[in-house]
């Protein structure tokens, strides 16, 4: 073998170019931890803006123009921009001034933001002022913001009482002469959207409505009071205020059918008769026992039974 020898190096010469050797690696190995980390990053970035990039189109071609850097922002945290965008354009058209960051921050905050647009579109529609934050307090709050938005627009009729709740679906009211009558009214009302949070429900209507119907009933002398003018009696509950503190505006009550119950009528004309009698005259005995027997629907032929409205009747006679 050949040897062939290497001419002599200083120390300090050896010693100063391995040093950069090493610091020309150690260079190389921190690049490269730069690089790839910010490769990965734009090859991600890439990606998402290629999978936005057809929503971004169609935003700016219905000049509702939202920035690509925004709906990579919703990608990232987890809100469907297509929702968002496509609810954007139709507010946009319909003239509504909103922005990406407020439908964004509804969603985020567990709303609905294409109810709380729908209602803002009707409202514009139809020349209710309301606003964005106030639809979605109402829609946050748990109620129906489009349903409240058309009742207010066209105000809906509610059954007094609730035939869903009730067995005989009508209200039993007495008025000052004894006499029973069994009621149902209409309630028409309109949402008051200012009272919509915090005001209290439809139930709350009904209740008070039929209260109120009871209570003008009850201060009638005579049921043929409440027949002859039943407007009365709606128009006595309709100044009543029944609506104070609730989500609805009250705008008409209907009594729609009073149906009188027989066998009170003749219990309570009986008894009020027998007492006038006693406090009174007594030549009226026989025609007021005559009256009684005409009313009396007990069939002596047949030997029925007396109708059990009719049984007050028997003890007056058992007591004459």
């Amino acid at each position: 073998f050949l040897m062939i020898r290497r001419p002599p190096r200083s120390t300090h010469a050896y010693r100063r170019q391995r040093q950069m050797c090493i610091r020309d690696r150690m260079n190389g190995i921190a690049s490269l931890v730069v690089i790839i980390p910010l490769a990965i990053i734009l090859i991600v970035f890439f990606a998402m803006a290629l999978s936005v990039f057809n929503l971004w189109v169609r935003a700016l071609f219905a000049q509702a123009r939202v920035r690509v850097i925004d709906l990579i922002g919703m990608k990232l945290r987890r809100v469907p921009p297509t929702q968002v965008v496509l609810t954007y354009i139709s507010a946009v058209k319909a003239g509504l001034n909103l922005s990406t960051g407020m439908l964004e921050a509804h969603f985020l905050a567990g709303g609905s933001i294409r109810n709380v647009v729908r209602a803002l579109i009707a409202a514009e529609k139809a020349n209710i002022e309301i606003s964005f934050q106030q639809a979605a307090a109402i829609d946050l709050a748990g109620r129906n913001i489009v349903d409240a938005v058309q009742t207010s627009v066209n105000p809906k009729v509610i059954d007094c009482p609730d035939p869903n709740k009730t067995t005989g679906g009508m209200l039993d009211a007495v008025a000052k002469d004894g006499i029973r009558l069994l009621v149902k009214a209409r309630v028409t009302v309109r949402t008051n959207l200012e009272r919509l949070v915090g005001g209290a429900t439809e139930d709350t209507i009904v209740a008070r409505v039929g209260q109120g119907i009871v209570s003008a009933i009850g201060s009638m002398k005579s049921y043929k009071d409440v027949l002859e003018n039943p407007d009365a009696i709606s128009q006595k509950v309709l100044n009543s205020g029944l609506d104070a503190q609730t989500a609805f505006e009250i705008v008409s009550i209907r009594a729609k059918e009073f149906v009188p119950r027989t066998g009170r009528i003749l219990a309570g004309w009986a008894r009020s008769q027998a007492t006038a009698t006693v406090l009174g005259s007594t030549p009226n005995v026989f025609a007021i026992l005559l009256r009684l027997f005409k009313s009396f629907s007990f069939d002596f032929k047949n030997k029925s039974p007396p109708a059990k409205g009719d049984q007050a009747i028997t003890g007056v006679l058992r007591v004459w």
